[in-house]
């Protein structure tokens, strides 16, 4: 408890943040850095850094130390050999080809997340048909969750758009976005890439 202490204390702070308010308290992966992670309390988040020379263990959930490394890699390939095997092989994925996978009839579910594609499958209770979240199911969610914005589900004027190049998100929007992909890198496997038009 004391470290979380000292870490808040010397943290980014956010303020009031969207994905704090829908996630709870407690820490979360932040994308793209092994030494940083994402902590929110009573609906604030802070962008912490690891002190020295610390990782950001993904299953502890918690800073570990740097000469533990080694058993981090074997333990997170261990981790992924647990993993069911993907339904779906890693390849691109037009918007028009994600549209398919909302989970009717039981089927793969699929949601892109800043130009990836993931595979949530086992989230079905969150974003199967009829669940609170299908609405992210088969498309692009990335602005969606980033502003914690529901709409009237997918549409063909989407579908023929670009991808969305989230230029005029705000600073906040963009670190709860980045707060959602290490929350899906963690518990979902990415299946590809989004892309405009296949090559």
């Amino acid at each position: 408890m004391q470290l979380l202490i000292i870490l808040v204390l010397i943290g980014t702070a956010f303020g009031k943040n969207k994905f704090c308010q829908t996630n709870g308290d407690g820490n979360y992966v932040f994308a793209g850095s092994c030494s940083k992670f994402f902590t929110c309390a009573n609906g604030f988040g802070w962008l912490q850094d690891c002190p020295g020379d610390l990782l950001f263990d993904t299953e502890l959930m918690e800073c570990i130390y740097h000469e533990q490394v080694d058993f981090l890699w074997a333990k997170d390939a261990l981790n992924m050999a647990r993993k069911p095997s993907p339904q779906i092989s890693y390849r691109q994925w037009t918007k028009r080809e994600l549209s398919k996978y909302t989970g009717s009839d039981n089927g793969p579910i699929l949601i892109a997340v800043k130009g990836k594609v993931y595979d949530v499958s086992l989230g079905r209770g969150f974003y199967g048909a009829g669940c609170a979240y299908n609405v992210f199911a088969g498309r692009d969610a990335s602005r969606l969750l980033a502003t914690q914005s529901f709409d009237d589900g997918m549409t063909e004027a989407e579908l023929d758009a670009p991808i969305d190049d989230l230029r005029d998100l705000t600073d906040e929007d963009l670190e709860s976005l980045d707060a959602y992909v290490g929350l899906f890198t963690v518990k979902y496997q990415c299946v590809g890439d989004l892309v405009e038009t296949k090559e």
